[in-house]
């Protein structure tokens, strides 16, 4: 999120949570008065400047609203967990502390359900915010490539992927001119480049170097201060290291080199993500699926022959197969484990394409998540026909098998759901799936889910 209205937006964002922190509290004093709890006005109004004083100490605690945090929205979907966690910790401990006062138990149930729904809407709605933004702002970096080479091709890759925050300008050699490689002269040929990216405004040049001419980093870098232009230097690795992100562990003083970096090889990482799955699953199942299971299974028993579940044989993490459960959306057929649902598929019943296009059909899968089967986030599941046909064709496949899959995940909000009959598509899913991977945070986990509501309630061509 680095918008140039970084600051309205903090204040924007600061007076928003002051209307929910107090609207929140005004809600359950009311709606504790309508249970026939006896509350006393005056005490409530004197706690009022206590909850606000308190929530000033969390947000400064966990420093909210600094303009460091609103580089990522996911730093500020954390944050924002870590001053609510804190504020309603630190609201109790002021109770415990202060027996004298009778604190209606109605009020303090309430209370921080009203802030958590309170706090979600504001944040889907932050989420919705930075999607329009992206999508409509004009303000962006204007970038070009020094070094025509594997790493440069796939950095300008990059930039035309991410058009929304670069302008991308090129490449400043020409292709096939080889970088000097004797020392200095890298440091000469770098000028003339830059004075080039001067004379067209550029504000920055990547320059996917190999290693060896990373002896002339200082003197390019002094051009590129002289000239006002930002350099960042990209080493090209050749082979597998090129395609990921290095990580660098150290066992005593001996450096391990990994080609990928994987956030979920941490114990305390997986710990957050499963009980992030629990809690989800188990509300929605709790307060959704009771009561929706049965209306849609008798609607699918008015509307057409079998059973209301299916269940499928699908890849799991480590590629362990599993039982993937769903709502029924086609008629009994001998192709479902081998052939993919399609648009206008003669398979689909009237019930089920309306599932599949409000993603219903997908809920009992939070039944899997409970098993441990699945997780809410991750790279969606495929039938095992499908991974070995796909292993054989695309290069890193099976990569995304290190992780569970996912009922939704970072490919189906990014408009690489459904149908997959062309392989380029399968191999832009499995590229978001691996950054996926390779990016996880919990934070990232929860951006995920409201966006996958969004994409629910605004529809999806593809949903089929």
């Amino acid at each position: 999120m680095r918008y140039r209205f970084t600051y309205p937006l903090i204040l924007f964002l600061i007076i928003s949570d002051l209307i929910i922190i107090n609207g929140s509290y005004i809600a359950s004093y009311l709606l504790s008065g309508a249970t026939g709890e006896a509350l006393v006005r005056d005490m409530y109004e004197d706690f009022l400047v206590v909850f606000n004083l308190i929530w000033i100490l969390s947000v400064v605690s966990v420093r909210l609203y600094n303009a460091v945090t609103f580089r990522n929205l996911e730093n500020v979907f954390r944050s924002t967990f870590s001053a609510v966690i804190l504020h309603q910790f630190l609201w109790l401990g002021y109770f415990l502390f202060n027996k004298g006062h009778d604190i209606s138990r109605p009020f303090l149930i309430f209370l921080p359900i009203i802030i958590v729904a309170g706090f979600g809407v504001s944040r889907f709605f932050l989420t919705f915010l930075e999607i329009f933004y992206r999508r409509h702002t004009k303000f962006r970096h204007s970038v070009a490539i020094v070094g025509f080479n594997p790493t440069g091709v796939k950095l300008a890759d990059f930039f035309e992927r991410n058009k929304s925050e670069y302008h991308f300008l090129g490449f400043l050699d020409e292709k096939g001119k080889n970088f000097p490689l004797q020392s200095g002269e890298a440091g000469i040929y770098m000028k003339t480049l830059l004075e080039k990216a001067k004379a067209r405004k550029i504000e920055q040049v990547f320059a996917a170097i190999s290693p060896s001419q990373l002896k002339d980093a200082r003197g390019m870098m002094e051009a590129a201060d002289n000239m006002m232009i930002k350099l960042r230097l990209v080493p090209d690795l050749s082979g597998a290291m090129a395609l990921a992100r290095l990580n660098i562990r150290y066992f005593d003083n001996l450096p391990v080199l990994g080609i990928r970096h994987e956030p979920l090889e941490d114990i305390g990482a997986r710990f957050k993500k499963r009980l992030l799955d629990l809690l989800v699953a188990g509300l929605a199942i709790i307060f959704i699926l009771s009561w929706l299971v049965p209306i849609i299974g008798l609607l699918i028993k008015l509307d057409s022959r079998g059973p209301v579940f299916f269940r499928q044989l699908r890849s799991g993490r480590n590629n362990k197969s599993f039982w993937c459960y769903k709502f029924r959306s086609m008629y009994i057929n001998g192709d479902s484990d081998a052939v993919q649902a399609s648009k206008n598929d003669s398979r689909i019943t009237r019930m089920g394409a309306f599932l599949r296009k409000t993603s219903l059909d997908e809920l009992p899968q939070l039944w899997n998540v409970l098993q441990g089967n699945m997780s809410i986030v991750g790279p969606r599941p495929h039938m095992l026909a499908h991974t070995e046909q796909y292993r054989k064709i695309i290069d890193g496949f099976m990569v995304r098998h290190f992780l569970k899959p996912g009922i939704t995940g970072w490919a189906q909000v990014t408009g690489f759901r459904g149908e997959t009959k062309d392989p380029q598509l399968m191999e832009e899913r499995v590229i978001r799936d691996i950054w996926y991977m390779e990016n996880w945070s919990l934070m990232l986990d929860i951006r995920i889910i409201f966006l996958t509501v969004w994409v629910v309630v605004k529809g999806d061509e593809k949903a089929f």
